[in-house]
């Protein structure tokens, strides 16, 4: 299977599956909000996905800094995709696939990506109940789960 034709598959089945664990999509990344949080699921390349998180009011204070309130506004995905967004502390990294894998099939993805979403559903619970304020987060090098 060619490159592009897994990527097409691949983000189909992300889809798929993060609609049933409430995250939405836009483009590489899948998002959810929750209290006071913004978890987003970066899959950029074939190898791994990304579980990052950061406070709402972290791009909120950043755009009202810079004159870019007008930011506040636009879709809430903006905060995981934007170019003049606040990084998000990373808080795991999931395997993904070996995209010359023979078992990379429309099934297959579908149960990778079921994996991933369970995972970081249950890294989520666990950060939130290790940082459940988010006014007072403040990531460092040694973040608990």
């Amino acid at each position: 299977m060619k490159r592009g034709e897994l990527r097409k598959l691949s983000d189909s089945a992300r889809r798929k599956v993060s609609r049933n664990f409430g995250f939405r999509q836009s483009g590489y990344i899948n998002w959810i909000v929750k209290d006071g949080y913004f978890f987003c699921l970066q899959h950029l390349g074939f190898a791994s996905v990304y579980l990052e998180a950061k406070p709402m009011y972290a791009d909120d204070l950043w755009w009202d800094i810079f004159n870019l309130s007008e930011n506040k506004k636009c879709p809430t995905s903006l905060r995981g995709i934007g170019a003049f967004s606040i990084h998000a502390a990373q808080l795991k990294e999931y395997a993904f696939l070996n995209e010359c894998a023979e078992e990379n099939n429309e099934e297959e993805l579908s149960k990778k990506w079921q994996n991933i979403f369970c995972l970081a559903v249950q890294d989520i619970e666990n950060f939130l109940r290790n940082h459940p304020n988010a006014d007072t987060f403040i990531p460092n090098k040694k973040l608990q789960l």
